[in-house]
């Protein structure tokens, strides 16, 4: 294929690769990923070809901090694919939990899924909308509306088990939203005990899903026990923080999405390739 060096920037969210993945990495001349977990899920399969870490960024041009507005409800975000490797599982259960009566919380999810038959998306919809303080969106058209969603937005929440990246999550930072998430994969590239509040995590588990995963190539996080406590305990903590300040800004948030630009990408991929 062409001549000068091949290289390759893969994405996976679980933390083992398959011999087919391997035979196919191996044959590269670089590799370039976008976090240190990645890099180092590559390295434990023994891939012996260098690996770079070349992290992902923002459009802080649309994704920023809104102007200061009032809002009669806390407001939990979450968007990614309705997946149980996102926590969607678990996540209704998390907000019901940290608040079983409170009528002034809203949790608003952006959870489309172009990859689920109509039945598995219908049966994700149908136990999200069992609860009236939840909201769903359908896919939007453009991410000037996804940047509106979430300025009208507090917290954003995202239980995931396991990320490729997690562009939503980074997205939310830059608006100085709050974040909390779990302390595993991509996103760990990103996200520290300064920006986010981090759900620890205890143990893996198998890969496993019914639909994209079978358990057989890996593992994530798993969200049982203490990792799903704390998550309500800091959903919970932050709605106490916003009664006494519904404007509260996430700073460290905007300062690390403000260092992850894509000309600095961009910088990095032609050093690695071109040496200069």
């Amino acid at each position: 294929m062409g001549s000068g060096p091949y290289f390759a920037f893969p994405f996976f969210e679980i933390n083992k690769l398959d011999q087919k993945r391997i035979n196919h990495l191996s044959s590269l001349d670089g590799i370039m990923v976008a976090s240190d977990w990645a890099k180092q899920v590559i390295k434990d399969a023994n891939i012996s070809v260098p690996v770079y870490t070349v992290p992902l960024a923002v459009d802080t041009t649309i994704f920023s901090p809104p102007p200061q507005s009032e809002s009669a409800k806390c407001v939990f975000l979450n968007c990614g694919k309705w997946e149980k490797r996102k926590g969607h599982d678990v996540l209704l259960e998390m907000f019901q939990t940290a608040f079983p009566n409170e009528e002034d919380v809203q949790l608003v999810m952006m959870p489309s899924n172009p990859f689920l038959n109509e039945k598995t998306a219908h049966e994700w919809h149908r136990y999200y909308m069992s609860d009236p303080r939840v909201r769903l969106h359908n896919r939007l058209p453009s991410h000037q509306e996804v940047a509106e969603v979430m300025a009208s937005s507090h917290c954003g929440i995202f239980p995931s088990r396991a990320e490729g990246w997690n562009l939503e999550l980074l997205e939310m930072m830059a608006m100085g939203k709050h974040i909390i998430t779990t302390n595993y994969s991509a996103h760990t590239q990103f996200c520290n005990e300064n920006n986010a509040d981090l759900i620890q995590i205890e143990n893996l588990e198998p890969a496993q899903d019914g639909v994209f995963f079978d358990g057989s190539a890996g593992e994530w996080a798993s969200l049982e026990g203490k990792p799903f406590e704390q998550a309500v305990e800091y959903m919970r903590g932050f709605y106490n923080k916003w009664k006494s300040d519904s404007d509260i800004l996430n700073k460290e948030g905007v300062k690390t999405a403000n260092q992850l630009t894509w000309a600095n990408t961009s910088a990095k991929i032609q050093e690695i390739i071109y040496g200069n």
